[in-house]
Order: structure tokens, then sequence, then C-alpha cells
């Protein structure tokens, strides 16, 4: 079983790496939680690795893994909104809609020349 304390650490270096746009490196932290631990928390994990590996495949280009996984991420999450674990989880699902919804249009076969969201940021209110 994994410390709170680990889990703190965990999730502060997957977002750090998220906030950076190394979505690969946020998945490695996330999954080291999730994999840990059995409590609801492990579903609001598993929705923000989500998110991260979306990124992950709209920025390789591979559109359908994108938006399978921003569809997973928005299952898990919302029954975590509007803020869970110091995030503010409404923000971060509003982030990732931009993504989600080019994710289909380049589905389609249509690439949108003018998409060009700002980069998601997630934040995190230190628990007292």
């Amino acid at each position: 079983m994994i410390s709170s304390e680990e889990v703190d650490r965990l999730f502060e270096q997957a977002i750090l790496h998220f906030n950076n746009g190394n979505y690969f490196e946020c998945h490695d932290c996330l999954e080291l939680i999730w994999l840990q631990i059995s409590s609801r928390e492990r579903h609001f994990f598993q929705g923000m690795l989500h998110i991260a590996v979306g990124l992950y495949h709209f920025e390789n280009k591979n559109y359908r893994g994108a938006r399978n996984q921003l569809y997973k991420a928005v299952r898990r999450l919302v029954h975590f909104q509007p803020s869970f674990n110091g995030v503010d989880v409404d923000r971060v699902l509003m982030a990732a809609e931009p993504y989600r919804h080019a994710a289909l249009i380049c589905i389609s076969g249509r690439i949108p020349e003018d998409f060009h969201p700002e980069k998601p940021v997630w934040h995190r209110k230190k628990m007292e």
C-alpha cells in the first residue's frame, strides 16, 4: 500500500510533468499511484491519467487514441466535479474539451488549421 505522502509527492510530480508537456512522464507518475490504491480516489487518478494520455496521442496525431482517452477521462472525472483533491476538475475538463473536439474533426479527415488552443495547465490547491 502506498502512503498518502507518497501519493502527494507523485501527484505533484505528475502535475509538473503535465504542465511542461511531458505527458508520458505524467502518465508514469499517475500510474504508480492508481495501481497501488484501492479507494474511490483510484478513479480520479485514472481520469487524470486519461487526459495526459489523450494529449500525448493528440500531439502524435493519433486522433482516435486521443478521442478515446479523453472520453474515458470525462467518464471518470465527472464524478469528482466540481473539485477534488485540491484540483478544479471542472477547469481540467474544460481545458481538455477543445482537444476532444479537434480529435473528432481530425478523425473525419478535416484537420483544423486554426486549432491553436493554449496548453492545458493543472493547478492544485494545497490541502490543509
